[in-house]
């Protein structure tokens, strides 16, 4: 009987899970405050006109239209977003993002 199989299907999910690892703590480093930021993700909800959350990589991230005039969003709807990840100690969400720029998948918006 051959065992090695097994053993590297083992050493396999040990990879894996070691990749993820990596990834989640990259994600989490490019989120630091004060960091510039493009975030790609999907409108999860819509707050209000200045404000909408953003489902990125497993992620919620709560979004402020800086931008004027202000863009009609729906939820759903792909978008991309330039940004500063917020530094103030008084926030609503674990992670804020002040957006300059949000392109969707149909326009470049400004």
């Amino acid at each position: 009987m051959n065992r090695q199989p097994k053993v590297s299907s083992y050493l396999r999910w040990i990879a894996l899970a070691v990749a993820f690892c990596a990834a989640s703590a990259a994600q989490a480093a490019t989120l630091e405050p004060g960091s510039e930021v493009v975030l790609q993700g999907t409108v999860d909800e819509v707050v209000n006109r200045d404000s909408f959350w953003l489902a990125t990589e497993g992620e919620r991230v709560l979004v402020y239209q800086r931008i004027s005039p202000r863009r009609l969003l729906i939820s759903g709807q792909s978008v991309r977003i330039h940004g500063r990840v917020s530094d103030d100690w008084m926030r609503l969400a674990d992670t804020e993002v002040d957006a300059r720029r949000i392109e969707s998948n149909l326009t470049a918006m400004r």
